[in-house]
């Protein structure tokens, strides 16, 4: 989906501007006064290259093309899109319940993609009407487009009061001329939008899933992190300070003055006995490994430094 948002909605741009030159140029076909800078044949050449390349433009759209980088056409992934094109409405009039032609009031469109149809029938009317040959239209259109420099000289400017009238009477100029701001632009802008649409629903569609996928990482971190190094590591420090205790309750007591005892029994009195009640049964136990081999509860608790209540609390 990301692959095609980009061609895609670049391509839907492109037909506004190529609708809108059809439209231009139509008219100045017509008119051939001078003023475009172009002689007739090189506007009948104009005008059908971009006819063609709003067909080709329209149908990768649509359809899909490879060579615009267009993998999956609109037609086959956006609803919206699909909805705009060939359903019997026209959302881009502010009353859609008359989807009638200008200049062509006996056709109805039945959604954007019969009113594309209906222009490029038109324009071919154009052509067909008031262009040249279609061999001598592109050699001379071809020619304009190789050409390096401005020419000098240009066709004279004459204006022909006669064909003014046309542009209100011949029913496919009309439709033509109208598309450049009308039914056909404006149909062309909702496109455009359905596919921005798409686009803003794909990003943070896109951005939920990398939030998901960011949390999970540091989730895994700090169970990593708490299950493999700092478990391990505070088990170990807890080996170690039981070892070190072991090994001080078991140094001779004429290896240590009464300062150094007192100093050792503070220092684990804080850590290793912060109980509300041993038993005697444990300081028995533990009276064997206390410095100077302790033959009473009392030497015990001197040593240690804690004091012994019985069971009932006394």
């Amino acid at each position: 989906r990301l692959v095609n948002l980009g061609p895609t909605t670049n391509a839907a741009g492109r037909r506004k501007y190529l609708a809108r030159a059809c439209s231009h140029l139509s008219r100045e076909l017509v008119l051939n006064d001078g003023f475009s800078r172009m002689t007739q044949a090189e506007l009948h050449g104009a005008l059908h290259w971009h006819l063609e390349e709003l067909k080709r433009v329209s149908a990768a759209v649509r359809l899909g093309d490879e060579e615009m980088g267009i993998k999956v056409g609109a037609d086959f992934r956006n609803a919206e899109h699909n909805t705009l094109m060939y359903q019997n409405v026209c959302p881009w009039r502010q009353d859609d319940s008359d989807c009638s032609l200008p200049g062509l009031p006996d056709l109805e469109v039945d959604g954007l993609y019969s009113l594309i149809l209906h222009f490029y029938e038109a324009v071919e009317a154009v052509l067909a009407q008031y262009g040249v040959q279609l061999e001598e239209g592109q050699a001379a259109y071809q020619q304009y487009l190789d050409r390096h420099t401005q020419p000098t000289r240009f066709p004279p400017v004459v204006i022909h009061e006669e064909r003014y009238k046309l542009l209100q009477e011949d029913p496919h100029l009309k439709l033509v001329l109208q598309s450049f701001e009308g039914d056909l632009f404006e149909g062309f802008e909702l496109v455009v939008k359905a596919f921005d649409h798409e686009t803003d629903w794909s990003l943070e569609t896109v951005h939920v899933e990398l939030r998901l996928l960011f949390a999970l990482y540091i989730i895994s971190v700090v169970v990593v992190f708490y299950g493999l190094l700092f478990r391990r590591t505070f088990k170990a420090t807890l080996n170690e300070v039981n070892e070190t205790r072991a090994f001080m309750f078991r140094v001779p007591c004429h290896a240590l003055d009464k300062t150094e005892v007192e100093q050792m029994r503070l220092f684990f009195t804080t850590s290793a006995f912060r109980l509300s009640s041993v038993h005697t049964t444990g300081l028995h136990t533990l009276r064997s490994s206390l410095p100077c081999a302790a033959k009473t509860l009392d030497d015990v608790e001197r040593s240690v430094g804690l004091e012994v209540k019985g069971e009932d609390g006394q």
